[in-house]
């Protein structure tokens, strides 16, 4: 009978440590899929001639099709791609997404799109809308891509207050002490963050996790940002196609700011 038990404990350790590695992997590949996005806008030079209002846009810009080169389980409709304008006021300046018709001509300027019938720019869920002709593939890489590109999608080209949309999704402890060492640099412009700080947020399970209903599909992820620290986010979506967001919560998990105000 101990022999049994003992057999027994032994194989629940072996499928414990198997579905943990199992985690580990998945979790480091969806940090790859982050970082593969990031690397997409990262090192882009700011477009002079958005310093300005109601910048146009030349076709010499940052192709937001790229995305797909890396959220490669979502997709548009055939003969749809996806854009941006570009707004820009006194209080800075980003992109804003939309889909069109791949035969209808850009947008050249943020009036134009509105004057089209576009959303004009403002605070809240219109911004998302583009993401109602987004199509996941179905498996649970897909939503979690999903969610990555209604977190990150929007953030190249920012100018001035814009630069407070910096929230990236952190899969990893990698991902976790590259952030860490930067906010505690030498060099880091902002208010290093403490020991305290650091040592609660090393013990954060940054794991992703999708969990698939019949009817809707439950992806969370956590996330940083250098004006309020750690969160936990948690988004029911509708699992058929056109994926709406049913709901958004979130947890605060370790609170920064770097103290930086623009």
């Amino acid at each position: 009978m101990n022999e049994h038990r003992m057999r027994v404990a032994a194989g629940l350790a072996l499928l414990a440590l198997a579905v943990s590695g199992c985690g580990m992997r998945q979790a480091a590949e969806r940090q790859e899929t982050v970082n593969g996005l990031v690397a997409l806008y990262a090192e882009l030079e700011f477009p002079e001639h958005f310093r300005q209002e109601n910048p146009a846009k030349t076709g010499t810009e940052f192709d937001v099709q790229d995305y797909f080169t890396v959220l490669d389980h979502l997709s548009l409709e055939p003969g749809q791609v996806l854009d941006y304008v570009y707004y820009f006021d006194e209080m800075g300046g980003e992109p804003i997404l939309y889909v069109r018709p791949a035969e209808q001509p850009s947008y050249e300027t943020y009036a134009d799109y509105v004057d089209a019938g576009g959303e004009p720019f403002g605070v809240g869920e219109w911004r998302y809308r583009y993401l109602d002709q987004i199509r996941v593939d179905g498996t649970e890489e897909g939503f979690f891509q999903f969610i990555l590109l209604r977190v990150m999608g929007g953030q190249f080209y920012l100018y001035w207050h814009a630069n407070y949309n910096d929230r990236m999704v952190v899969c990893t402890s990698g991902e976790m002490e590259d952030i860490l060492d930067s906010l505690s640099a030498d060099d880091y412009f902002g208010i290093p963050i403490t020991a305290e700080q650091a040592a609660a947020a090393r013990a954060i399970d940054l794991a992703p996790s999708v969990e698939m209903g019949a009817q809707s599909v439950t992806v969370r992820v956590v996330t940083f940002t250098k004006w309020g620290g750690f969160r936990r986010f948690s988004y029911v979506l509708q699992r058929s196609y056109p994926h709406t967001i049913l709901d958004v919560t979130y947890q605060d998990l370790v609170s920064y700011d770097c103290g930086v105000a623009f």
